[in-house]
């Protein structure tokens, strides 16, 4: 009996917050103000960029701006302003806090996803290369003999 009502009030409690957070979501997207029609435009090339799997990322260390290189294309986005070159044009939009928050936070997790394919990708590759060594001890110790 008292562990069906704690697991009632579990679900019922996270229930509510589930809901709690998605008004909290919806009211701050609605306080993010509209955009541009430019803005707009920014903010989707800068999304398809990420999300580009040849694009290259990077965070400089000292200044938190972030930078992203597609072909001709080069993206810079610091705090609220972006600059987007193609080679021909240099394009300067102001974006939204809310915006740039979730820019900010696209960007830093596709970066992360690829760290941990590069971090995946060496183990996997120092694993190889140890089992080899490996091998080539028991050659030596088989010869030896």
């Amino acid at each position: 009996m008292f562990n069906k009502l704690s697991r009632s009030l579990l679900y019922k409690r996270a229930r509510f917050l589930v809901r709690f957070r998605r008004l909290i979501n919806k009211r701050l997207a609605a306080d993010a103000g509209e955009c541009s029609e430019t803005q707009q435009l920014a903010i989707a090339v800068i999304k398809r960029a990420i999300n580009f799997n040849k694009s290259e990322l990077l965070i400089a260390p000292l200044s938190g701006t972030r930078y992203i290189h597609m072909k001709d294309i080069f993206i810079r986005i610091e705090f609220r302003d972006v600059t987007i070159i193609n080679g021909v044009y240099s394009y300067h939009v102001t974006i939204p806090d809310y915006h740039a928050d979730k820019l900010y936070r696209k960007f830093n997790l596709k970066l992360e996803t690829r760290r941990k394919l590069w971090e995946t990708s060496i183990l996997t590759k120092t694993n190889r290369s140890l089992t080899s060594i490996l091998k080539d001890f028991e050659k030596q110790i088989t010869i030896n003999k």
